[in-house]
């Protein structure tokens, strides 16, 4: 199942997901960005004590671009510290 989330504003990440995101990206232009994550795909997150998702394979590319991820994956996992989470 994909579902839609909202990514948190930047000082409610925990700091494993702050050092993801790259120091060039005004940090208030990434809160509100909406992705697709894979639900099914819930792992504990390997860099803090959250859950993280895969995000949805375009979405992950075009966000990657956007916002200047460092990363060559083509997918990549966001933790729950990172989602505007209900």
């Amino acid at each position: 199942m994909i579902a839609k989330v909202k990514i948190a504003p930047f000082e409610r990440w925990c700091g494993a997901a702050k050092q993801f995101l790259s120091p060039k990206v005004p940090r208030e232009s990434i809160a509100g960005y909406e992705i697709s994550i894979e639900t099914e795909s819930m792992l504990p997150s390997g860099d803090c004590d959250g859950r993280a998702w895969l995000v949805v394979k375009d979405q992950a590319l075009h966000a990657r671009e956007q916002f200047d991820i460092p990363t060559t994956e083509e997918r990549y996992r966001v933790c729950e510290h990172m989602l505007e989470m209900d």
